[in-house]
Formats: C-alpha cells, sequence, structure tokens
C-alpha cells in the first residue's frame, strides 16, 4: 500500500469479489437479486489460502447455478453484471501490483500481455 494514496488491502479486494460470486449465485438462483453478503472473515481475507478456497468454491457454484437454471434475461443479466464487476476487480489488483512491486504469476502474466513491475526483484 502506497502511503498517502488511498486503497483497499488486496485481502479487501478478495473479499469484494468472493462476496459478490456468492451474492451473484443466490441473484442467479433466485432468478433477481438478492443482496449482497460474503462469508469470507477479515482474518480470512489476510490468508491466502483462504482466499484461494473460497475462490475455487465460487468458481464451482456458478458454473452449477448457471447450468442448473432456466435461463431468463434477468438471470442472463446478473451474469453480466457479475462479469463486469470481476473485470473491474482484475484492473484494480493489477494496478495495485504494478504501484507495490508485486510480481504477477507468470501465466496471469502471459495471458494478459503484462510486464512485471519494474522493482518487482525487490518483493
Amino acid at each position: 500500500r502506497i502511503e498517502g494514496v488511498p486503497s483497499n488491502s488486496i485481502g479487501s479486494q478478495f473479499w469484494c469479489l468472493v462476496g459478490a460470486r456468492e451474492s451473484y449465485t443466490r441473484g442467479i438462483v433466485a432468478g433477481n437479486w438478492q443482496g449482497f453478503s460474503c462469508s469470507l472473515s477479515r482474518e480470512q481475507t489476510k490468508q491466502p489460502g483462504s482466499i484461494q478456497s473460497a475462490l475455487d468454491e465460487t468458481h464451482g457454484k456458478i458454473l452449477e447455478a448457471i447450468a442448473n437454471t432456466e435461463p431468463s434475461e434477468r438471470r442472463w443479466q446478473l451474469v453480466l453484471d457479475l462479469w463486469e464487476h470481476e473485470i473491474l476487480h482484475q484492473g484494480q489488483m493489477v494496478r495495485y501490483f504494478y504501484a507495490n512491486g508485486i510480481s504477477f504469476p507468470e501465466e496471469f502474466a502471459s495471458r494478459y500481455a503484462l510486464g512485471q513491475p519494474k522493482n518487482a526483484a525487490e518483493t
């Protein structure tokens, strides 16, 4: 985190991602938005393993919800809204990594044609 520059922590970014996945999945199943909530605790947002588990679990639940519900215009809009939300956070996290000199995983950097931050070797 850069001093004097307001920003959420990377854990807070993932908290929002997981919460959105959980919330949009409920909305997709119900056919309409049901409100936002996140199962990750503040402590879990500081534990990469907890975050990865939640991302993996919510990924599967989203796919299951899409596959097992009757398609409707509202449901597809919720899917698109979730996709837009994921893209927003991806961009935020890319900027966060660059600003803080954090190296990208090689597969991610290659997939999105990202150069490594200049001071990534120091992290």
